[in-house]
């Protein structure tokens, strides 16, 4: 089947969204009102009668130079198709992506292999981490860590309150305020982008947070994306007073509490920090990978 190229006002949402709904790759990321909302503009690729597709979010500098890039709070893209996705399809794509693009980075999603696809681009492995919630929670909590669990008795002996009712922008807020300077690419425009993205997703119940308090002292919130069988931890931080107890510990336990024995998987999204990465090994996850693919420069 032909694969072509489609600009933005072209895009079908009904029949995109249609197909990543039943990808065997489908990731709340695929969805068009991600794009729609945490792009300027975007075209994609599209085989068929929308038999696979690839998102390309675009931009240009100095106006002139066009570039695919990866936008912030969408860890992954790559191609979404109504079957598996062979080296030949994916190899297929890539080389459909129109030459304009000087420079293309992309980080493409778990079932996308791209090893040997091009060989004068630049692929990389990203770490992400999950635990397969479809278990009872005690034999989840076997594999805490005994710090991880030390943490979490401390929380609570200290009579802490765990609830659902916070805003998505007192998340942020507290985000900011916490690793805002470790992440100066993301501007205050893309914050409130995530936040529009936040309040569409929750009118499709894809969306759960969580806030831990301390009587009435927030301690720490995390804004959670139920979808396509994962929850994925998209956002959450601690205050001064919650970094100090260390409430984040909790923040995440109540999820996955919340969620086991149910055919999900909680997913970190990773990091490369190795701070992060620590932090996260403290929950027992198994580790995945996703792959990146870069070319040229701007």
């Amino acid at each position: 089947m032909k694969i072509r190229y489609v600009k933005y006002r072209k895009i079908s949402r009904v029949k995109w969204d249609a197909l990543i709904r039943r990808s065997p790759q489908a990731l709340f990321y695929g969805l068009s009102v991600v794009y729609d909302t945490m792009c300027k503009r975007w075209d994609a690729l599209v085989m068929g009668d929308y038999e696979a597709v690839m998102p390309l979010p675009k931009r240009k500098k100095f106006g002139v130079v066009s570039y695919i890039f990866q936008p912030y709070f969408v860890q992954q893209s790559g191609i979404y198709a109504k079957t598996e996705v062979d080296k030949e399809t994916i190899r297929r794509f890539v080389n459909s992506i129109p030459k304009k693009f000087v420079r293309v980075h992309c980080h493409f999603n778990y079932e996308n292999d791209l090893q040997g696809i091009k060989e004068d681009w630049v692929v990389n492995k990203r770490r992400s981490y999950q635990i397969d919630l479809n278990k009872d929670y005690e034999s989840i909590r076997t594999h805490y860590t005994k710090d991880c669990l030390k943490n979490l008795r401390k929380l609570e002996e200290a009579n802490v309150l765990i609830t659902n009712n916070i805003k998505t922008d007192l998340v942020i807020d507290i985000y900011k305020s916490a690793y805002g300077k470790l992440n100066p690419g993301i501007s205050n425009a893309k914050y409130q982008r995530f936040a529009l993205l936040v309040n569409l997703l929750e009118k499709q119940n894809m969306v759960e947070k969580a806030a831990v308090y301390q009587k009435e002292t927030l301690l720490a919130c995390g804004i959670f994306i139920k979808a396509f069988g994962r929850i994925h931890y998209c956002l959450g931080a601690p205050t001064e007073e919650g970094r100090k107890l260390g409430a984040t510990h909790l923040l995440i336990d109540s999820m996955i509490k919340k969620f086991s024995n149910q055919p999900l998987f909680f997913d970190f999204e990773g990091s490369e920090l190795p701070n992060v990465a620590a932090f996260y090994k403290k929950f027992g996850p198994e580790e995945n990978y996703f792959q990146t693919l870069e070319k040229g420069l701007v």
